[in-house]
């Protein structure tokens, strides 16, 4: 059995009255302000902070925490 590299999502349907209304409200929910977007964001900038560092390791938690606060403060 191959395991996929790629990690699989699973949702949760809504049933029951409103179910309907529910599930088009989520997907009209833009990237930028789901939980995959700002994480994907603060990722990307710790790893530019990585990279301007000259890929120095060992700043992974620094370079972490500096992208989020700047993310974040930013929204």
């Amino acid at each position: 059995m191959k395991l996929s590299t790629k990690p699989q999502k699973f949702h949760a349907t809504p049933s029951g009255h409103g179910a309907k209304t529910a599930r088009v409200g989520a997907s009209r929910q833009s990237e930028t302000d789901s939980f995959d977007g700002v994480y994907s964001r603060i990722a990307f900038l710790a790893y530019q902070f990585y990279e301007q560092r000259g890929r120095v390791d060992g700043y992974d938690m620094e370079d972490w925490i500096r992208a989020e606060q700047t993310i974040l403060a930013a929204k």
